[in-house]
């Protein structure tokens, strides 16, 4: 039977790192075609807020390079100057990581010490989550294309075991998260773990590649939740920050963003802020990517959001944003 895992804990669902195990290939998707696992009977819907697009920020599959105004202050902690008083370097920011094919770039929005964390998390989800698929779409990162020729293939159920395959035969499967609503937007309470399923997109999974390595069952590439909803919070921050300016809103992600979170670290707080809101619908796109500006209404209040939707253009899920208030 095909299911869930993580952390090797009771219930998976609560775990900081899941995976999908399918025990048969024939239970994959097609090629070209994009499913849910695993398949629940009943689904718990939490009342949540409505998003309002206000800008709409399209990347499309030719990467572009493109600048925003210069922010003048770390994005994450605020900061322009030292505690002397002197200017502080600040880097630009991009905000879908370049090595997604990217490259609108926020300038002169981030210190030193908060783009050490930034770039670590970034640099963890792009390569354990997507390295497959960004060698298999051809996506145009710092380095162009990737040149990795084998990739690591997890044929574990419970625990995790790898072998490595070669590019051309490697079984790549695009797979996000799906989420519940934000619980600083709906009725789900604070500080509450767990997804609600799995999305995969079949790129390339062919049958007779996983026979030519005898593999009768293998794993999605393992998600690390709390890293992976700190890569969503920052885009949609720094889009917020290009497009609104410094000073305009009051930041509610941006201690979140720039919190280190080490591997196997304890997190229960990255779904407060981000999530889905199930009532809006993903139509279809030609973008690579999207992020639309806007606002998220809550009962009386009324928060800076954004709609962050990576590989738009395969079908997969939005996420929504608080920002900030």
């Amino acid at each position: 039977m095909s299911s869930i895992r993580g952390d090797n804990l009771p219930n998976a669902r609560d775990a900081r790192y899941v995976k999908f195990s399918w025990n048969s290939a024939s239970d994959v998707p097609s090629i070209g075609e994009l499913d849910y696992v695993p398949r629940t009977q009943a689904f718990r819907m939490f009342a949540e807020g409505r998003f309002t697009g206000q800008r709409l920020i399209a990347f499309p599959a030719q990467k572009r390079r493109e600048a925003l105004h210069a922010l003048g202050c770390c994005a994450y902690c605020g900061r322009a100057n030292d505690q002397h008083g002197f200017a502080l370097p600040l880097t630009s920011e991009h905000v879908i990581a370049e090595a997604l094919g990217c490259g609108l770039e926020l300038p002169q929005a981030s210190c030193f010490d908060c783009q050490r964390v930034t770039s670590e998390f970034e640099r963890s989800v792009t390569e354990e989550m997507f390295d497959p698929v960004r060698r298999s779409l051809n996506l145009v990162g710092k380095q162009g294309v990737l040149q990795k020729k084998n990739f690591a293939l997890d044929v574990g159920a419970e625990t995790s075991e790898f072998v490595m395959i070669s590019d051309i035969h490697h079984p790549t499967l695009l797979t996000l998260p799906g989420l519940y609503p934000p619980s600083a937007c709906s009725y789900r309470p604070m500080n509450t773990n767990g997804i609600f399923n799995i999305l995969t997109y079949n790129i390339n999974c062919r049958r007779q590649d996983l026979d030519k390595y005898e593999i009768t069952r293998f794993s999605t590439q393992i998600i690390d939740t709390a890293r992976f909803c700190q890569m969503i919070a920052k885009i949609a921050h720094v889009a917020c920050m290009g497009v609104h300016g410094r000073g305009a809103f009051k930041p509610l992600v941006a201690d979140f963003i720039r919190t280190s979170l080490p591997p196997k670290t304890p997190s229960s707080a990255h779904f407060n802020f981000v999530g889905r809101l199930w009532q809006e619908k993903s139509e279809e796109s030609s973008n690579l990517h999207e992020v639309e500006i806007g606002e998220i209404s809550w009962k009386r209040a009324t928060f800076i959001s954004a709609r962050v939707r990576l590989f738009a253009s395969h079908g997969m899920p939005s996420y929504h944003v608080i920002v900030g208030e």
